[in-house]
């Protein structure tokens, strides 16, 4: 044990000055296991639990108790048209659906390319509610091709080590949601297009190695925002081909930025608020252009707004971003503004601005 905490703490220290690590030095994911056999099949729109578990061809693969809202599935669920959990903006609708799992990911949760599945102020879980000290748990497999859309869920006893929650072309909107509980990771996304996915608002406490994994890339980056991601060693994991991903406004341990190839970049950003002013009066100057410009030329194309009649706007700034292998990798930006009145010319603001953490207050910013 002694040994297994020296290298965590050497792999730590290792991830702070940007250097590569290869998985293969840690526990690694597991062959992901062959699901059951035996399966339950979503056709059709508008499917609840509580349908699945009426209809006669599922007698005793799934049950459903409308006292508790929970469904007991003892099958894989195979969802290839729609599955609703629950109902938008009606907390009390909330349903739990659990697998009866025996060992890890002898179940699976899937949605096949065209299946659409909905959860809404709900819980997928499973019956045990067991998660062992291995590699691979009592967890089930969660596989996503198709549409996901979660909002305001619990997401627990996941499998990660025997699963691929979002992969190739599938769509997905996770908001306010919870991944916990879950070995391997609480979530993984492999070969992802960025611009198919909208994360924000979520907690990914992975109880294995990673909280989030991104493995390769399949269109634009992985744009993760105000999120929590946190697990033994590694907040996020970067695998694979030219993976990139984009933390909006999230919180983690920088030391916790884990590479996988010699490739990738993890860019950080945060949102600053800013207020332009009259420099004589401190009124606010309405609709007032901003401009920004990041000191390094690699990092980021100057970007305009305009401010709203308050004076005030809003901004995406890098604070930094990381690659794999370099030990100047993360070096902190900073940023230069200018202000313009609707009627008059660009004035600079004579202090640099380092974007780093979520702002309590907005930026003022003086116009001539």
């Amino acid at each position: 044990m002694k040994s297994l905490s020296l290298l965590i703490v050497g792999l730590s220290l290792a991830v702070a000055a940007g250097v590569m690590v290869r998985e293969s030095r840690l526990t690694g994911p597991a062959s992901v296991p062959l699901a059951s056999a035996v399966q339950v099949r979503v056709t059709g729109a508008g499917n609840t639990l509580a349908a699945l578990a009426a209809a006669p061809e599922n007698a005793g693969l799934i049950s459903y108790d409308p006292a508790t809202r929970t469904a007991t599935s003892r099958a894989t669920l195979v969802v290839e048209g729609e599955l609703v959990l629950g109902r938008e903006n009606e907390p009390a609708s909330g349903e739990t659906l659990q697998f009866d799992t025996q060992s890890c990911g002898d179940m699976r949760l899937e949605v096949r390319p065209g299946g659409l599945l909905r959860v809404y102020h709900s819980t997928l879980q499973t019956v045990s509610q067991v998660l062992s000290a291995g590699a691979c748990s009592r967890g089930y497999g969660f596989f996503c091709d198709g549409e996901l859309v979660m909002k305001d869920s619990r997401v627990r006893y996941i499998s990660g080590s025997a699963s691929e929650c979002l992969r190739g072309q599938a769509r997905a909107t996770i908001h306010r949601s919870v991944f916990s509980y879950c070995d391997g990771s609480a979530l993984s996304c492999v070969e992802v297009d960025g611009g198919r996915i909208d994360i924000d608002g979520c907690d990914f406490r992975g109880s294995g190695n990673w909280g989030l994994v991104v493995e390769g890339r399949g269109g634009e980056p992985l744009v993760i925002r105000n999120c929590l991601l946190d697990a033994r060693v590694g907040a996020l994991f970067v695998s694979g081909r030219s993976a990139v991903v984009r933390l909006v406004d999230c919180v983690f341990d920088p030391a916790k930025l884990v590479f996988n190839q010699d490739s990738g970049e993890v860019q950080i950003a945060w949102t600053r608020r800013v207020q332009v002013v009259d420099a004589r009066t401190g009124a606010p100057v309405p609709g007032a252009m901003v401009r920004v410009e990041t000191g390094s030329p690699r990092a980021a194309e100057p970007v305009e707004t305009r401010a709203d009649p308050q004076g005030r706007a809003s901004l995406v700034l890098l604070e930094r971003i990381a690659r794999p292998g370099r030990r100047d990798a993360g070096a902190t930006l900073e940023h230069r503004f200018r202000v313009k009145r609707p009627d008059g010319e660009w004035t600079p603001c004579p202090d640099p601005l380092v974007a780093r953490g979520k702002d309590d207050q907005p930026v003022i910013l003086p116009a001539s």
